[in-house]
């Protein structure tokens, strides 16, 4: 489990506060997807990974190790009895509908883990093959219950409680609670299932990451340009993103420079670099990938329409609106009254001064 998940769908877990009432067809098309991926998760792993003798991340690892000197009791049975307490533990830490889910997932799995086995063979003999695949269908699985609010529990809440009484990364926790099961697993087991069980939990790592954060994440640019009028005109017009443009200052130069924001896709990547190359070889360009973008991004974006005024022509007029502007400030006739207003004054002290004297005389 990394960080993001805590950020993206935990980001709620902390806290019971009331919020706005869920859609009752969200909750529908939420448990569909969680019985769906629960069920690819267990098939992956009564398939492909307990056949070959390798071991499960987390809780399941631990419960299979349990299973293996008390095979009386079935494995899913134990995966039910470790999560109970933990979830008992972190109940106040956990948002209602999270914790239902949750629980929703884990009754599911511990049954899927008991009355499966029977019903499904193994397909492959080879460790490697089997923590590929198995890896595969278990990331799969895993990440579209985190995606739509739920979890699988284990490792997940033991982090999010660590988190927040301790200010731990849920990244951290988990990775310490894996190197403790491949560790035992290796002395029990021996050396080579433990390399097996890497394999598993790496493949099943890098796919949760993508089935979460989703296979076509955008890109977030930073243009660092003395052309950006032009730049985001360009843009918007050929590319048809939008664009935030912002002035800058050099912290070693102390030059003004404009500063473009604008979010793309990864196949609009090689047109922008030539279009910036194009309107100011000199422009300092940053990329960054983007895990998620909210609001209005359209996968065809549309061309600008009539009312669309460039920022070029914006910016013509209110340089030509300062410039009136400062010209009025000037204008000769308030500067002669500017002028004036000081030599009149002297003069009638001078007058003043005069008569004074004129007097005493």
């Amino acid at each position: 489990m990394n960080d993001f998940l805590l950020r993206k769908n935990v980001s709620t877990v902390v806290t019971r506060k009331k919020s706005k009432k869920y859609p009752p067809k969200k909750h529908i098309r939420n448990l569909a997807i969680i019985v769906l991926a629960t069920c690819i998760d267990c098939a992956g792993y009564l398939i492909f990974i307990k056949p070959n003798d390798v071991l499960a991340g987390g809780l399941w690892g631990i419960a299979a190790i349990i299973n293996h000197f008390f095979d009386a009791i079935p494995m899913g049975v134990y995966v039910a009895a470790l999560n109970i307490p933990l979830l008992i533990w972190g109940w106040n830490r956990l948002s209602l509908r999270f914790a239902l889910y949750t629980i929703f997932a884990i009754v599911l799995q511990s049954y899927l883990l008991v009355f499966l086995i029977p019903y499904l063979p193994s397909y492959t003999a080879d460790p490697l093959l089997a923590c590929i695949f198995g890896g595969l269908m278990s990331g799969i699985g895993a990440g579209l219950v985190v995606r739509y609010h739920g979890s699988g529990g284990g490792t997940d809440i033991i982090g999010i409680i660590l988190h927040d009484k301790y200010d731990v990364s849920v990244s951290s926790v988990s990775l310490v609670i894996k190197i403790f099961v491949v560790t035992l697993g290796a002395f029990i087991f021996g050396f080579e299932p433990a390399l097996y069980t890497i394999v598993y939990m790496s493949v099943t790592a890098a796919v949760f990451t993508k089935v979460l954060e989703g296979v076509n994440r955008k890109r977030n640019m930073m243009i660092i340009t003395s052309n950006g009028p032009v730049m985001a005109d360009r843009l918007v017009s050929e590319i048809g993103r939008g664009v935030t443009l912002m002035k800058g200052v050099g912290g070693y130069s102390h030059q003004e420079r404009d500063v473009l924001f604008c979010v793309v896709s990864r196949f609009e990547l090689s047109p922008i670099k030539d279009l910036v190359q194009e309107v100011d070889p000199h422009a300092f360009v940053c990329i960054n990938e983007t895990y998620e973008v909210m609001g209005s991004f359209p996968k065809n974006p549309p061309h600008p329409g009539d009312d669309y005024i460039p920022v070029a022509n914006i910016d013509q007029n209110i340089s030509a609106t300062d410039a009136a502007s400062s010209h009025d400030v000037q204008n000769p006739a308030s500067a002669e009254n500017t002028i004036d207003q000081p030599t009149e004054i002297t003069t009638a002290a001078t007058h003043i001064e005069e008569t004074s004297s004129d007097k005493d005389a």
